[in-house]
């Protein structure tokens, strides 16, 4: 299953011709990687993950899933304000 998502992506991109033959940028490699440490850290303290906590937590209106969507808006915007999501 994990070499399948990669490889499903790849020919889905190919048959749709949106090839991702395209280079890394090496500013963006770090900052994705950095991005996806900060979410499973944050999962593992909040006991759940993103998706439990805006689905589930929030109409329920449980505090840590509360805080948690908060921090993600603030997160976001603070990304798009820096130009660090283009």
């Amino acid at each position: 299953m994990v070499a399948g998502i990669p490889l499903g992506s790849f020919i889905a991109a190919q048959l749709h011709g949106k090839s991702p033959g395209r280079p890394l940028h090496s500013k963006r490699v770090p900052l994705a990687l950095s991005g996806g440490l900060l979410m499973g850290l944050s999962s593992a303290l909040a006991a759940g993950d993103n998706v439990f906590h805006g689905l589930s937590g929030v109409p329920l209106l449980a505090v840590s899933s509360l805080s948690f969507m908060c921090c993600v808006f603030l997160g976001v915007w603070a990304g798009v304000r820096l130009n660090w999501l283009k």
